[in-house]
């Protein structure tokens, strides 16, 4: 059970209010619905939560502060203007410099991840590095003990010589595709990414990763299968699979997981429109539930196997990514507007306009890897790098 402590700010109006009391225990249910929460009263060494019940309460907070230690995390009961005051207390400390932050919506959750036990206690989250990263990512090498000591990840290296020897261990008998038969008529093709799908899932488990990113051209001269659609299958399963060997993108990955429980889209930009501010992004994998519909096509760059060409609804978007050394997190939120498919490029491909300005991502590049998900995660991803310590473009 994790105990928080609750210091209650009310206005001198509200003093002797019953109707607030009732009003507070009444939220306090709410926000500990799971009942993992013992909230209490304010805790001299915390954890501790400030309760704004109702406006005109700033001038407490302020005779508070000395006696409470940081984080100072605002939590507004939503009525009586409440949110208001909440508003004044964060520019409060925002002009002093001062860790603060406002939860207004899941808030036992957020909680819950912000006073739990600490990343450095628990067993760190793992991924596969299978290969050297491709020889065209110059910018996108890691430094392996940052990842572990900022982001509680652990990196392990795995010769593709291993996934070789998981394909060839996969009988026939593993072949389940039923599903997707009706999208092709090459059902051995198919057969053989299944055998790759069933390898890589080996692999996961054998080594107690969460996902993994390969150098999966290797994988395409070598066997002549390419990736794209167990990457798909994989993700949807809430695998993280990223392309290449970039493994800034498949930590930017990680950290929207971290935010929504669930996989990414990871694209390269294809063509920039500045006077509308749109690009279009484009790879030849995505999670599959990601799309309103998809269908087999071949793999872009080798016209070998298949490419999943996927529609990808109209909507809001957060778009973001880590820099090489995993000091910087670029976050950009944007919408994927129409756009008719292209040959030429890779197969599932979103014309995005973006709310911010687009020269600063042409001009100032963190790798040829954008990471895209459906909602505003802007906030979420920008509170979660204050944590990590990690400056937000």
């Amino acid at each position: 059970m994790l105990k928080i402590g609750v210091i209650k700010l009310n206005s001198l109006l509200s003093n002797g209010d019953e109707s607030l009391d009732l009003e507070t225990k009444e939220f306090l249910e709410k926000v500990n619905a799971e009942g993992e929460i013992e909230f209490s009263d304010p805790i001299p060494g915390g954890p501790n939560i400030y309760l704004v019940q109702t406006g005109g309460s700033e001038e407490f907070f302020v005779k508070n502060l000395p006696s409470y230690d940081p984080p100072y995390i605002i939590v507004p009961q939503g009525m009586r203007n409440s949110i208001a005051a909440s508003l004044e207390i964060m520019s409060f400390l925002n002009q002093r410099g001062l860790k603060g932050e406002l939860i207004l919506d899941n808030v036992g959750e957020r909680l819950i991840k912000l006073f739990g036990p600490k990343s450095r206690s628990e067993k760190p989250v793992s991924y596969g590095i299978i290969g050297e990263p491709s020889p065209w990512l110059i910018a996108s090498r890691v430094d392996e003990r940052e990842a572990l000591e900022r982001f509680n990840v652990e990196l392990i290296r795995l010769p593709l010589e291993e996934l070789y020897q998981a394909i060839d261990e996969q009988g026939d008998e593993t072949y389940r595709a039923e599903e997707l038969e009706p999208l092709t008529d090459n059902k051995s093709q198919l057969a053989l990414n299944y055998k790759l799908y069933f390898a890589l899932k080996s692999i996961l488990e054998k080594h107690g990763l969460s996902g993994f990113t390969l150098r999966c051209f290797d994988l395409i001269q070598a066997r002549a299968i390419t990736s794209c659609l167990p990457y798909g299958l994989l993700m949807d399963e809430g695998y993280l699979c990223g392309c290449e060997g970039d493994v800034p993108a498949l930590l930017t990955m990680h950290l929207f997981k971290q935010i929504m429980g669930k996989a990414s889209f990871m694209a390269n930009p294809e063509r920039f429109d500045f006077e509308k501010n749109q690009a279009l992004f484009a790879h030849c994998t995505c999670p599959t539930s990601m799309c309103s519909s998809y269908v087999l096509d071949t793999h872009f760059e080798s016209g070998l196997d298949f490419g999943i060409k996927g529609q990808m609804p109209n909507g809001i978007v957060t778009a973001a990514k880590l820099s090489s050394d995993l000091r910087k997190l670029r976050v950009m939120k944007g919408r994927v507007v129409p756009h008719e498919f292209e040959d030429g490029i890779c197969r599932t491909q979103i014309m995005v306009e973006f709310e911010d300005d687009l020269h600063d991502l042409f001009d100032n590049p963190y790798g040829n890897h954008l990471i895209f998900a459906y909602g505003d995660y802007s906030s979420d991803l920008r509170g979660l790098a204050e944590k990590l310590n990690l400056r937000v473009k």
